[in-house]
């Protein structure tokens, strides 16, 4: 009986120390943007989204073997690995920035990876039954679905001010849809879509990166 005792608390222990373990790698800072923290949870969200995409580039461009070396093959100077790492940190900073000004504008109170998962789960748990529109967030691409929903709001709000488009601007993307009067609006959106960008593009190239 006290052999299994012990056993039992030595199981307890190793529990402990492993969920331990895993909640402080999950906590792990991997970068600060701007004074907000990119917590290793994130990169790896994103390093998960864009490994398709790097798989693909250098089958493509080099047309290489996706092997048990792939990752660590040194391609014009660079790995598959490093690449896949430098992406995703990319996309990291944009989202950080993106979901600053989502909270600036009122869209987001709490704009952590572990705070919008939680809304996620939260919504996903609602009795959902006879309503309309969405009913289940994917939970494999909760941020993303947050980060683009927060980005069309931050376009309506913006549109109306800093990013409020020139007469000029607006017909300028208008050529593109044709002179009809209907199309205007499809114009001005796409008009605020490309101040935004370049918003966003020139924010990322200014961030405090540590």
């Amino acid at each position: 009986m006290k052999k299994v005792s012990t056993l039992l608390i030595l199981s307890s222990v190793f529990l402990f120390l492993f969920c331990s373990c895993a909640k402080d790698e999950a906590d792990t800072t991997v970068a600060v943007v701007n004074g907000e923290t990119v917590t290793k949870e994130e990169f790896d969200y994103f390093k998960a989204r864009q490994r398709a995409n790097v798989i693909n580039y250098y089958i493509s461009a080099f047309d290489a073997e996706v092997d048990e070396d792939f990752w660590q093959t040194d391609f014009n100077g660079t790995t598959p690995e490093k690449d896949l790492e430098d992406r995703a940190i990319n996309e990291c900073i944009k989202a950080k920035i993106q979901l600053v000004l989502c909270r600036e504008n009122g869209i987001y109170d709490d704009i952590s990876f572990v705070g919008l998962r939680q809304k996620a789960e939260n919504f996903n748990s609602q009795d959902k039954s006879g309503a309309i529109g969405l009913k289940t967030i994917d939970m494999s691409a909760f941020y993303t679905y947050y980060i683009d929903t927060g980005v069309m709001e931050l376009k309506n709000i913006l549109g109306e001010k800093e990013l409020a488009p020139t007469e000029e601007e607006i017909n300028a993307c208008l050529e593109n849809f044709g002179t009809q009067e209907e199309n205007y609006t499809a114009a001005r959106k796409t008009a605020i879509a490309k101040k935004y960008d370049d918003m966003i593009e020139k924010l990322c190239e200014e961030a405090v990166i540590q």
